[in-house]
């Protein structure tokens, strides 16, 4: 299993945890930009608040689609533990426990950053160099037609901006 599918499991788990199934493949989990922000970062926190926020009792009741029986019990259903997302995520991290391949999780704005262990990278360089020939390989737009475009300027003519946007 990938260190992703750990991480996403991971979360699916403490989801679960506050009664809110989410399958792992749904869980938004992406590559920091910035490596201050970890190796990954996931926005479940706000994500999952922006689907599932937590309805006031009396606001169900006022709505008149439900009675105030079946409002208490709407809002008893949705079981996550804070409509704040910094604080969810907080929770989360707290809910998570040790994911394999990651040293450390932190939590920052609504985010939650995931830090990778050094293992992980040795694995990597030692899967490269034990069979460099299958390093960056993959079926990533396997049967798909790509087009490449280039350019070809006729070297016994002038070269000018006309050729800019082509070459550029």
């Amino acid at each position: 299993m990938t260190v992703e599918a750990n991480i996403r499991e991971a979360l699916s788990r403490a989801l679960a945890s506050f009664g809110t199934v989410v399958s792992p493949d749904d869980i938004p989990l992406e590559c920091s930009n910035d490596l201050k922000n970890g190796d990954y970062s996931s926005v479940v926190a706000k994500k999952i608040l922006a689907l599932e926020r937590k309805p006031k009792k009396a606001d169900l009741e006022q709505s008149g689609v439900v009675s105030k029986q079946e409002a208490k019990e709407l809002s008893r259903m949705i079981k996550l533990p804070s409509n704040n997302p910094d604080e969810l995520a907080q929770r989360l991290v707290a809910a998570l426990g040790d994911i394999p391949g990651v040293k450390q999780i932190t939590p920052a704005s609504g985010f939650i950053n995931f830090y990778l262990a050094d293992s992980v990278f040795a694995q990597s360089l030692q899967n490269i160099i034990d069979t460099p020939d299958e390093w960056g390989k993959n079926d990533l737009h396997k049967g798909e037609r790509i087009m490449v475009e280039y350019t070809d300027p006729n070297p016994f003519k002038e070269f000018h901006i006309g050729h800019l946007m082509s070459n550029a």
